[in-house]
Order: structure tokens, then C-alpha cells, then sequence
């Protein structure tokens, strides 16, 4: 250690000098970060920092100082620029300049650099607030950004109203404020407002406590990357939950034809039910053990996409769902999972991957524990140590979204499968690939991994242009079609408005006036049946608001 820097203990001046920084300030070094600076100002308190007498009334002088800054016409911040630079008496701000702020100022000005003006850089980071960006933006700046901008309106309703903050709450916390007990212990999760949910599953939008919620609105800091929605304290599932924010989502995305047709199908699918057994046996087609559990599965997932809706959809959803955890042994009694595994003996990955789905959604929709259980029982199933194949269509990619959702969700997954589903399910495809499902979900699976400006992306994108629903010779098919209904509501923009007017076109003629879609309407409908065929419509109709849209990338 050099003699500037002496060790504790060491003769010195003073107690104070021990300090080998208090001693490079003294000194002025010049290898201690503004040492001449603080010194210099150090000295000038000292001589300057005189305490008032104890006799000294300082109470007239304040008061008079308050009246002359009541009446006085002066810019504030003229008048402490004034204050700060040394300005002398007579200046255009009419300001008596302290004598000691001045000589203060001058000895800034001398050994050290410049004030640095922070007014604008202030005003400018207040007007980026994700916040207030909406409303001090001027409404040339609100339209020259594309449609998203919009929903950036929600993040000052949101942050600046305790409805939609205690609303927030719920999410993380399960929904057990949002929940009824039942008489046999459970919990019955409810809507936010009952009364915005018609028994045809039809949504009255308008004001929820006084705030607009009609307009289309997104919450702010929307994640890159579904690896980010845990960190970002968000929800994959936020804009199914209530009906005004599916509304509003219908409308961001151009999909308001669709609503009648869903609520109307929604409806039908839970008449279908059957109140004792809470399967869909209505299905005369649903016979066979793997078709029947297949179809449950898609007729679920479509009542799943409704939110937690009223309190009769809840108790719908609610049994649909226990069907499933009987369905598989009741893996939660039987401890080892050895439900599980007897139930998924046999059964393609295919039917596999629909039933994990849906009861990885149900756990974190409700927030219900046993599900909870019964899902991640499910997924370790799933680890079968056998190759998984994307397959015709792309169907493969329900076994990823139920890895990926239970992953973000933090539930836990096995390793080694979610390493293996990312490998081979969401793999790169040849450009010459003509399977809708196949490309779209190797698309969107790109886009939940963060790659959705990659130009190997952008090359599927523009290959599902060509592949419009319709465009095909044969009957529609909501089944191929699916995962690129999420990809492209990823994508947005013109691929987006294309492939949504395209499909709106082929499915909603489909649904009947009750509701349903006849089996023989789609292709591959006759061997799964009316709750089979609905449920598919039923899915990708409900595209805009199954999950949480993605931050936009700079090519969208």
C-alpha cells in the first residue's frame, strides 16, 4: 500500500485521516473519482455553513418569501437555473442571488464539468411510460402505430384502477378469491361478473366499475418469449378469463363475425354433457375407448377457451374435467401414478398429448391442485423413451403445447421429454412442405421460442399465404389447419387478416342454428362425430384469445 493510503492504526492527523478515502478527498488526489471537487466544496461549507443564533427569528423573512413567490410571475425553472448558474440581481428572472449558492456555482463551473439539463430527457422518458405513452401521446403518434399500440390504453386502466388490480391478483394466486365453496369442500371458480355471461355462453360487453373496457386493449410488457410470462408476473391464459377482454381480442384481431357462432357451439357442446356422468355420451359415434377420450379432450378444450365464464360453465368445465381425472384411475389417490400409466397403455401420442393438454389448462386456469397432480402425472407418462413425430397436420403439436403451457406455468415437466419435443416436434421443415399443420406449428413454435423475426419463420409464414383454408380441393378442415391459426395470429398483419377472413369463411357456415357442426361437415369428422367436429370449429374460432399474444417483432 502506497504512503498516500496509510494502514488503520497508523499515525495521522486524525482520527478521520485513518480513512484512506476520507485522506484522497483531503489531498485532492486526482486518482480518487472528483477528489479536487469534493475537497474544494468540503472547504467552501465549511467556511460558509455558519449555524443562526439561537436569538435569530427567521419566521418574517420566510413569510415574506412566501408571499413574494405567491404573487411573483416567475418560472420555476428559470428561477432555479437562475439560482444554480449565479445569476446577480436585475436578470431577466428578477432573482436575488444568495452570495454563497454563487460563489457555489463559480467553483462548479471551475473544477468540475457542466450542469447537465435533464428537463427533456425526463419529459421524454415520462411520455415512453409504458403507463402514460397512451394517454399523453398525441392522437397522430396513437395512429401512426400499428394496431397494437391501441392496447397499450390498458395499461393505465389497469395500473391506475384497483378493479383490475385485485382482478390481476387473482390470476397469481389462483383464483381462491374468485372461488365458491362447495358443500363437498371444492371450490367453484366464478366469473368476475356473472351477469356479463348469457346462459348461451354470450358475452354483454360495457363498463366493469366505471372503466371503458369495450376499446381493444393488450396489458403492457407483453413477454418475447413464453419462457418469459412467469418472469414478467403475467398470465398465458389473461384473455380468455373475462368476456370483456375475448371481445376485445376479437377485435384487435378482426374476428367480431365469429362471437355468435362460438357462444351459440360453446352452448351446445355443454348440453352434450351428460349431468350425472360429466361425459360427452350423448355422441352416438363416441364409442370407441381412445375415440371417446379423444373427443372429450377437444370438447373440454373448447369450454376451456371460454375462461372460468358463469357460475353453470364453471360447473360444466368443472365436471368435464373430473371425468378425465376418473378417466385415468385418479392418479391423485392412487399415489404413484400408476393410473396414469395404465390409462395411456395403448394409446397414440396424438390422444396422449390432447388429454395432457387439457388437464395441464384446467390445473392453471383454476388453479386446482388435484388437477395440478393428475397433469404432471400425466406429462411423466408421456416419457415414454420413444421418438415423437410432428405427423400429419402437425398433430403432434398438441403433446409440445402441453409441455410448453405446464413449462411457463411452472408445473413440473420432464427434462428429457421437453428436450426431445423441442428436437423433433418443433423442428425445421422442408419449404416444399404443402401440410398447413405441419408448417404452422413449426412456425409457432418458433414464435413462443422468441425466433419469430428468423427469416426461416418469415419463409412459413408466407408459405401458409398459399395454403388458405379453402384453397384446397375437399371439406374444411379445422384440424390441419389449427396450428397455423396460431401461428398466424402470431404473425398478424396482412398473413393474419388473410388467413382469419379465410377461415371465418369456411367455419362459420359450418355451425348449425343450435350450434353444432355435422360430423360429415369436415374432413376426418365422420369418425370422431358431432362433438368431434364442433369442438375443432369450436377451437379455431377461439384463436385470438387462447393465449397471451407475444411482443411484436420488428417484421410483424
Amino acid at each position: 500500500m502506497s504512503d498516500r493510503f496509510p494502514a488503520v492504526g497508523k499515525t495521522a492527523k486524525s482520527s478521520s485521516d485513518s480513512d484512506p478515502l476520507l485522506r484522497a478527498v483531503a489531498d485532492g488526489d486526482p486518482n480518487c473519482p472528483d477528489g479536487r471537487m469534493l475537497s474544494a466544496l468540503g472547504d467552501l461549507f465549511r467556511r460558509h455553513a455558519q449555524p443562526p443564533k439561537e436569538t435569530d427569528d427567521l419566521s418574517a423573512d420566510i413569510l415574506a418569501k412566501l408571499k413574494d413567490v405567491e404573487h411573483a410571475d416567475v418560472n420555476e425553472l428559470d428561477a432555479i437555473d437562475a439560482f444554480y448558474d449565479g445569476a446577480t440581481d436585475g436578470s431577466a428572472t428578477n432573482v436575488h442571488v444568495d452570495p454563497t449558492l454563487d460563489r457555489l456555482a463559480g467553483l462548479a463551473r471551475s473544477v468540475g464539468p457542466r450542469r447537465v439539463d435533464v428537463t427533456n430527457a425526463v419529459l421524454r422518458r415520462i411520455r415512453a411510460s409504458s403507463r402514460l405513452a397512451a394517454v399523453l401521446g398525441t392522437d397522430d403518434e396513437r395512429e401512426n402505430h400499428d394496431g397494437r399500440s391501441r392496447w397499450r390504453i390498458i395499461s393505465a386502466v389497469v395500473a391506475g384502477h384497483v378493479a383490475a388490480l385485485l382482478a390481476f391478483a387473482i390470476f397469481q394466486i389462483g383464483f381462491h378469491a374468485g372461488q365458491e365453496t362447495q358443500a363437498d369442500g371444492t371450490t367453484l371458480a366464478v366469473s368476475s361478473d356473472d351477469a356479463a355471461t348469457d346462459a348461451a355462453g354470450g358475452t354483454v360487453a360495457g363498463n366493469r366499475n366505471g372503466l371503458n373496457l369495450n376499446a381493444p386493449e393488450l396489458p403492457p410488457n407483453l413477454p418475447a418469449t413464453w419462457g418469459d410470462i412467469r418472469g414478467l408476473g403475467t398470465d398465458l391464459f389473461l384473455l380468455r378469463r373475462f368476456p370483456e377482454l375475448r371481445a376485445n381480442a376479437r377485435q384487435l384481431f378482426g374476428m367480431q363475425a365469429s362471437e355468435p357462432s362460438v357462444a351459440h357451439s360453446v352452448a351446445w357442446l355443454r348440453g352434450r354433457l351428460d349431468a350425472k356422468t360429466g361425459t360427452f355420451s350423448a355422441d352416438p359415434l363416441a364409442t370407441a375407448d381412445e375415440r371417446a377420450l379423444a373427443t372429450h379432450a377437444l370438447g373440454t378444450l373448447a369450454l376451456l377457451g371460454e375462461g372460468l365464464g358463469d357460475k353453470a360453465h364453471s360447473a360444466d368445465t368443472r365436471r368435464a374435467l373430473d371425468w378425465l381425472r376418473i378417466r385415468l384411475g385418479d392418479t391423485e389417490l392412487a399415489g404413484d401414478g400408476s393410473g396414469t400409466d395404465h390409462a395411456f397403455a395403448g394409446l397414440s401420442q396424438v390422444t396422449s398429448g390432447l388429454v395432457s393438454l387439457t388437464l395441464v389448462e384446467g390445473a392453471l386456469l383454476y388453479g386446482d391442485l388435484g388437477l395440478r397432480s393428475v397433469a404432471e402425472s400425466t406429462l411423466v407418462t408421456l416419457d415414454r423413451g420413444l421418438p415423437m413425430q410432428a405427423g400429419a397436420a402437425g398433430l403432434g403439436g398438441f403433446t409440445l403445447l402441453a409441455l410448453e403451457t405446464a413449462q411457463q406455468g411452472g408445473m413440473r415437466v420432464p427434462g428429457r421429454l421437453l428436450q426431445q419435443a423441442r428436437r423433433s416436434l418443433a423442428r425445421s421443415l422442408p419449404t416444399q412442405d404443402a401440410d398447413a399443420g405441419r408448417v404452422g406449428l413449426a412456425a409457432f413454435a418458433r414464435y413462443i421460442y422468441g425466433l419469430g423475426s428468423n427469416s426461416s419463420t418469415r419463409l412459413q409464414v408466407s408459405q401458409l399465404g398459399n395454403l388458405l383454408p379453402g384453397s384446397a380441393a375437399g371439406r374444411p378442415d379445422p384440424l390441419g389447419w389449427f396450428f397455423a391459426t396460431l401461428a398466424l395470429r402470431e404473425a398478424d398483419g396482412s398473413d393474419w387478416q388473410k388467413w382469419a377472413g379465410a377461415l371465418e369463411g369456411q367455419l362459420i357456415p359450418l355451425v348449425q342454428a343450435d350450434g353444432h357442426v355435422s360430423a360429415e361437415a369436415i374432413r376426418y369428422g365422420e369418425t370422431g362425430g358431432e362433438v368431434f367436429a364442433t369442438s375443432l370449429v369450436v377451437l379455431n374460432l377461439q384463436v385470438p384469445y387462447r393465449y397471451l399474444p407475444l411482443a411484436p417483432t420488428a417484421e410483424k
